[in-house]
C-alpha cells in the first residue's frame, strides 16, 4: 500500500469515533416518510461519482490512524481479510452530498466507481439503534445484498432492494423504546483490494465526513461497534431512494 441482545464494544482507536456513533443516528430526530398515496421519484443519495477512486487502502491495511495533517498515518488492525465501510455526513452543508437517506423508504439500485483493482463487494443494510438511558448502538446487520464484482475502471450498478427502516427518537422520560435509523454500508470481501473512494484532506480530518470501519461482521441479532472511525474518506458510491 502506498500512504494514500446489545454486544460489548470492541476495543476501539481514532480520533472521531465518538462523533461517528452519534451522527449514524442523525435521521432518528428527522421527520420519516409518509404515505400519500402516490409513488414518488427516486433521489440520489451520496457523492456525484465525478472523481476518481485513487485511495489504495484496503482491508488489509486496516484502521487509518489520524495524528499527522495528512499521508502518511499509522494504521491498527492490519491483517483483515474483509471489511466494511459506512459513511455519514454531519449534517447539511452547503455544496456537500447527503450521504445516508432520511427516513422511511427503499434502495432500489447503488452504482460504486472502481480503479485499476477490483474484487468482490456487496452492499448491506444496518441499523443504529437508540435508547434513553443506554445511548446508541451501533450497528446490527438487516440485510445483505447480492456479492458482485465491479468493472475495473467503470462504474458498476447493482439491483438492491433494500427497504430502509426508521423510528423517531422517543421522549426524554421514554426509557423502554428503542429507536432506530437503517444506513447502507460496502463490504469489501478481499484483502487488498481498495475500498472505493478518496480522501479529501489526503488521509487528514475534516468534519463533514465520517466513516465507521468493521472488519467483522456483528453476528444475527447483535449490534456491534466498529474497530474504530476516521473522517475525511469520500466513498465511491451513490444509491436511488424512493422515500415512503
Amino acid at each position: 500500500m502506498t500512504t494514500p441482545s446489545f454486544q460489548a464494544p470492541l476495543p476501539r482507536l481514532g480520533l472521531v469515533t465518538v462523533a461517528a456513533t452519534a451522527l449514524l443516528l442523525g435521521a432518528c430526530g428527522g421527520g420519516g416518510g409518509g404515505e400519500d398515496g402516490g409513488a414518488r421519484p427516486a433521489v440520489t443519495v451520496g457523492p456525484t461519482l465525478n472523481f476518481s477512486p485513487l485511495s489504495n487502502v484496503s482491508c488489509a491495511d486496516g484502521l487509518v490512524i489520524q495524528i499527522n495533517p495528512s499521508f502518511p498515518q499509522p494504521f491498527a488492525f492490519q491483517g483483515a481479510g474483509s471489511c466494511a465501510v459506512l459513511t455519514v455526513s454531519a449534517g447539511a452543508a452547503a455544496g456537500q452530498p447527503v450521504m445516508q437517506p432520511s427516513g422511511l423508504g427503499r434502495v432500489t439500485t447503488a452504482t460504486v466507481r472502481v480503479g485499476g483493482v477490483t474484487g468482490p463487494m456487496r452492499f448491506l443494510r444496518m441499523r443504529a439503534s437508540f435508547q434513553n438511558g443506554f445511548g446508541a448502538f451501533c450497528c446490527s446487520v438487516e440485510q445483505i445484498g447480492a456479492t458482485f464484482t465491479p468493472q475495473a475502471n467503470a462504474d458498476t450498478t447493482v439491483t438492491l432492494n433494500f427497504t430502509m427502516g426508521w423510528t423517531p427518537l422517543p421522549p426524554p422520560t421514554d426509557t423502554t423504546t428503542i429507536a432506530f435509523n437503517d444506513r447502507i454500508a460496502l463490504q469489501v470481501l478481499a484483502p487488498n483490494v481498495p475500498i472505493p473512494g478518496i480522501w479529501r484532506q489526503n488521509g487528514g480530518q475534516e468534519s463533514f465526513l465520517n466513516t465507521e470501519l468493521w472488519q467483522a461482521l456483528p453476528l444475527p441479532g447483535q449490534n456491534q461497534r466498529g474497530v474504530g472511525s476516521y473522517s475525511g474518506f469520500m466513498p465511491a458510491f451513490n444509491f436511488q431512494f424512493v422515500p415512503g
